[in-house]
């Protein structure tokens, strides 16, 4: 047989240069998924090895842990795209597509839908492996590394509700209101305040808050400002 070539696309989860040799592959029974650093890598991460018929062929126990399914579940035909909603469905089989035709999408998301019914969402890199090396090579194996990014998205999601609800708070409100740096610059005032000062928002976005204190009055509102600072009100 000609020697197993790997092709490394995957760049944003690189796996340790020794963790795939190039003759250890599934289907040539070598030490591939025995090596030591191999299993030390995959346990970190979703791992999965589809064959050219895009049967699984390898499922590890971070891919079990997340999907609540056994890999003996998993080797069945079909068996894969039976965790993927029906919206998913189509991008997940445009990738492996272009995957095993030699094409490299390196990175894409997909969700799976888990025993207990719940989605996770999957970030995956992409790696193949071919039968030989040069341009009469043919893929015959896919590498699939996964992580679960379900709660870092739903954190990211909700952040950008809160800062989107605090927006409208802030342009909307009927009190004038700045935001301001440690220093006392202000970075942004609402079109209140604005109104309140005689200033535009620009206007004031070049001012610190001494600018605006009454001279009579600097060091009790300095002192207001550092407590604010300390957090202490």
């Amino acid at each position: 047989l000609p020697p197993r070539t790997r092709i490394p696309i995957a760049q944003d989860a690189p796996m340790p240069d020794d963790a795939l040799h190039p003759e250890e592959t599934p289907a040539s029974g070598g030490s591939l998924f025995h090596n030591t650093r191999f299993r030390s890598y995959a346990a970190q991460a979703l791992v999965l090895v589809l064959d050219k018929q895009g049967k699984v062929v390898r499922f590890n126990k971070a891919c079990e842990a997340v999907s609540g399914y056994s890999a003996e579940e998993m080797f069945k035909q079909g068996a894969l795209m039976d965790l993927i909603p029906d919206k998913d469905r189509p991008g997940v089989e445009q990738t492996l597509e272009l995957l095993f035709s030699g094409q490299s999408p390196v990175m894409h998301e997909n969700h799976w839908t888990t025993r207990d019914g719940s989605n996770r969402l999957i970030s995956w890199s992409n790696a193949i492996l071919t039968n030989q090396a040069g341009e009469d090579s043919e893929v015959e194996h896919l590498i699939a590394t996964g992580i679960d990014i379900t709660q870092r998205r739903q954190a990211q999601t909700a952040l950008k509700d809160s800062e989107s609800r605090f927006r409208a708070i802030f342009m909307q409100s009927g009190i004038g209101i700045a935001i301001c740096d440690h220093q006392g610059m202000i970075r942004d005032a609402n079109p209140v305040l604005a109104r309140m000062l005689g200033y535009t928002r620009e206007g004031l976005n070049k001012l610190s808050i001494s600018d605006l204190v009454h001279p009579e009055n600097p060091g009790k509102d300095h002192h207001s400002f550092d407590i604010l600072l300390a957090s202490e009100v």
